[in-house]
């Protein structure tokens, strides 16, 4: 009986433990914060919203990777701006992504620095001529200044791995870990949390040094429901997002003080709600040059609310983490090539306008596997086949035996490359090898049969049909073959690895 009671005394201990640890992991200091904002969340407007003052003509400039977390500002030749995002959905079919920005009003857009380009729409007048620039052609639009505001987050995206492509099922998995970070400044309207972070949050500690805290929250803690804070980046999902396994999924908040007394730029407090998870994403697939194909992986964050309550885009640093992938990122099975990060504004459903962050991995299939254990066997046995017209015509069982077991072994080959596709509505390269294949591992057949037939009757005819098949049977193949692959990659250059690419005229 008391080896029992002893045991459930353990069990308590062990849940009351577990109950507070997430006091204990953030501190005393914490949970005075807490205490805090659940006690006064209300009377302090701690719910507040993160506004931000747009002031453009409904578009952005683009910016590149530098290093690190430096992006600058993308430009032409002639050092022009280039349009990266359209904002304005009555704009989305007059400026395209890409465009060359020559001038606005006045101001020729190469005299611009790097510096001066993020107010560059601000000190401009209400309503100007912008003057664009597509593929060589020049034209104008009269834009009116467009002020509005409304909720803007970045998302800071890391892609730990890209553990499989799954080109039968259309779909990647992926290991992401992504923030999306909130600033409540120190000013008239809301003040309150920032108030009691900075009061909770920054001390002196023994030897008299300013010093800091921060708190972390998991997301399910009845802690962070208890503490009803609007959440950075809560509408934020990833799109086509087929399997979610709940179990591979974290997520958690971090408050920070910021402080001039600790040589921060301001006073304010700063939410970053993180969710690092494993996601199965469905993906569109162009397979016409397999397996000498280059495929694009797309990862879209999109949002639940209206473009004009809430927009979205990628943190600088979401550049460098990015890069660090391509750089040392693996795939079994592919190169990865590069990127592309870029916003863009869609209809969802119900017709409303909405946010997307789009991340774009380029990656070229590895097909080492395929050259080496496919395509030069069935050439083998292709020529195999086709060796059959050195054998004297009379020998008619020989040869019928050969051309057979050469078509029999295409039908092995045909059935491998076939596990790894899903059912297409086009041919790939591959099919039309093996398609032209078929038919030439037929041709030695009926050639064997005629020959035999004639070798009696007409044994001029038969000899002339025999060395004709010698000289131009094998040659032909292959020729026919590089034709196929010709046309292919003059049809989908852009989705068409190095090795074919050099072929194509575009």
């Amino acid at each position: 009986m008391k080896k029992k009671f002893k045991i459930l005394i353990l069990i308590f201990l062990i849940l009351n433990s577990f109950n507070n640890n997430v006091f204990a992991a953030n501190g005393p200091k914490c949970y005075d914060l807490f205490n805090q904002i659940k006690s006064e969340w209300k009377e302090k407007n701690l719910y507040y919203v993160d506004w931000t003052e747009f002031n453009d003509y409904g578009f952005e400039a683009e910016y590149i990777y530098l290093g690190e977390v430096d992006v600058a500002v993308k430009r032409s030749k002639k050092n022009h701006l280039i349009v990266g995002f359209v904002n304005e959905p009555s704009l989305m079919e007059k400026i395209k992504r890409g465009d060359i920005i020559i001038s606005v009003g006045k101001v020729d857009t190469s005299t611009i620095s790097d510096d001066d380009s993020y107010n560059f729409f601000k000190d401009l007048g209400d309503k100007e001529i912008v003057k664009f620039s597509r593929n060589g052609n020049e034209f104008e639009l009269e834009l009116t200044k467009i002020i509005a505001s409304k909720v803007y987050h970045e998302i800071n995206t890391i892609i730990d791995n890209i553990s499989k492509v799954d080109i039968k099922d259309s779909t990647f998995t992926t290991k992401i870990t992504r923030t999306v970070e909130s600033t409540n400044v120190l000013d008239e309207e809301q003040v309150g949390l920032s108030n009691l972070v900075l009061e909770n949050l920054i001390f002196t500690d023994d030897e008299g040094t300013l010093d800091y805290d921060d708190c972390k929250l998991n997301i399910d803690d009845k802690i962070l429901k208890d503490l009803r804070l609007e959440l950075p980046g809560e509408t934020v999902f990833i799109e086509n997002t087929l399997e979610l396994n709940k179990n591979l999924i974290t997520s958690y908040i971090d408050i920070f003080p910021y402080s001039k007394s600790l040589k921060d730029d301001g006073d304010y407090a700063k939410l970053t709600n993180t969710v690092k998870g494993t996601y199965v994403i469905q993906n569109d697939f162009n397979l016409q040059t397999f397996p000498f194909d280059r495929q694009t992986l797309k990862i879209t964050y999109a949002s639940l609310l209206k473009l004009e309550e809430y927009e979205i885009t990628s943190k600088g640093s979401s550049y460098g983490n990015i890069n660090n992938f391509i750089n040392n990122g693996k795939i079994n099975g592919w190169d990865i090539t590069g990127y592309d990060l870029y916003n863009t504004i869609e209809k969802d459903e119900k017709e409303d306008f909405i946010s997307k962050v789009n991340i774009e991995i380029q990656i070229v299939r590895q097909h080492g596997y395929y050259v080496y254990k496919v395509l030069i066997p069935i050439l083998l046995i292709l020529m195999v086949c086709w060796s059959v017209v050195w054998v004297d015509p009379k020998e008619l069982e020989s040869r019928l035996t050969i051309t057979i077991v050469c078509l029999l072994s295409l039908i092995a080959y045909n059935f491998v490359i076939d596990s790894e596709l899903p059912k297409l509505e086009y041919l790939t390269v591959m099919d039309w090898i093996i398609l032209v294949s078929y038919f030439y591992a037929t041709i030695p057949n009926f050639i064997s049969i005629i020959s035999f037939k004639l070798y009696k009757k007409n044994r001029r005819l038969s000899d002339k049909i025999e060395l004709y098949s010698k000289r131009y049977g094998a040659s032909s193949y292959i020729v026919l073959i590089l034709i196929v692959i010709l046309i292919n990659a003059n049809l989908n250059p852009e989705n068409s690895s190095v090795l074919i690419s050099w072929m194509s005229a575009k």
